[in-house]
């Protein structure tokens, strides 16, 4: 069980990367433990392996050019032309003003439902609902017959 916790720390040790003290007392481990100096040499194999293989293929300097030049930095151009920033201004200016307009007169017709509302509420609470200005009782009388 000491070992898995050494285990995990296997590469960082071979790569040198572990604090000096812990240096010392993974040597120390390694010497003993046939498991763990077993998969360290198999580690520092595989690495030498790797290493061979990538000193096999050296690219040439036409290669190099190439990536070079698709990793270069291309001159930025703007994202969007101007007359896109034109159109979005103008297809807002015309729905802010379609809607302003709504608005106005929704909020005109509703004053005026709510004007006729009023009205008829009063009507319906007063105590002669039908009031009929005239003084001619003829022009007044065929209303409710």
């Amino acid at each position: 069980m000491v070992c898995e916790s050494w285990k995990t720390k296997l590469d960082t040790y071979l790569d040198g990367e572990l604090p000096e003290q812990e240096m010392r007392t993974f040597d120390a481990h390694v010497r003993i433990c046939h498991s763990c100096s077993a998969d360290a040499l198999t580690r520092v194999q595989m690495k030498r392996t790797i290493q061979r293989a990538g000193r096999r293929f050296t690219p040439g300097a036409e290669f190099r050019k190439r990536v070079l030049h698709s990793i270069a930095p291309k001159p930025r151009r703007s994202v969007l032309p101007g007359w896109v920033f034109a159109a979005t201004a103008a297809i807002v200016l015309v729905v802010g003003t379609l809607t302003l307009t709504y608005v106005r007169t929704r909020v005109g017709r509703d004053q005026v439902y709510s004007e006729i509302a009023d009205l008829h509420v009063a009507t319906l609470a007063s105590s002669s609902p039908v009031d009929v200005i005239s003084t001619d009782r003829h022009t007044v009388k065929p209303w409710f017959q």
